[in-house]
């Protein structure tokens, strides 16, 4: 966990060297849950390099399933981290309906997923938007919206923002639940 952590941190920050050191490491003790950590690490180096296409295939060829007792017990065996990544990378290849998929994984597995449930809405609001789908757009920024309502005062301008997209969608002749409540 500490290498997987260390080189996570490394990557995020722009150490592709330590971070890299940090995968092999992973990788050396021959464990399935070594290497697809690593692989995400790898995926994190890739990304940050401006190859987006290649990270997606590399966390695509690192996945594992997980038994569902574990997927929910443990923030590592939940894969948290590494499906947010994979649903960022597949809406930056175009592949929306994916993205969809693994962004809905938030609402389905556990406690380690809630830091990602709110913004995994924003996302669905934002890639449905792209897709003309502006009536599940809206739902998902009210969804969004709601969540973060009490939010951090760092956070508050991508609610506003959030806000701002949601006012701007047409409204197909129906009620959102910011307008009237007697819609859910």
């Amino acid at each position: 966990m500490r290498a997987y952590l260390l080189g996570l941190l490394d990557a995020t920050w722009g150490d592709s060297i330590g971070a890299l050191a940090q995968a092999a490491e992973l990788e050396s003790d021959g464990h399935p849950v070594s290497d697809a950590r690593s692989a995400a690490v790898r995926a994190v180096v890739l990304r940050r390099g401006g190859r987006s296409a290649d990270a997606l295939g590399v966390l695509r060829e690192g996945w594992r399933t997980e038994w569902f007792g574990w997927a929910v017990s443990s923030p590592g065996g939940s894969q948290v981290y590494e499906r947010y990544v994979r649903a960022e990378l597949t809406i930056e290849a175009g592949q929306l309906e994916e993205a969809l998929r693994w962004l809905a994984s938030f609402e389905e597995h556990g406690l380690f997923d809630l830091v990602y449930l709110a913004p995994s809405h924003l996302k669905r609001a934002e890639v449905y938007e792209r897709m003309g789908r502006t009536m599940e757009a809206a739902r998902q920024y009210e969804r969004f919206i709601a969540l973060w309502k009490g939010c951090d005062p760092d956070l508050r301008p991508l609610v506003e923002d959030a806000k701002r997209k949601l006012a701007s969608l047409p409204r197909h002749g129906l009620a959102t639940g910011l307008d009237a409540r007697a819609n859910p």
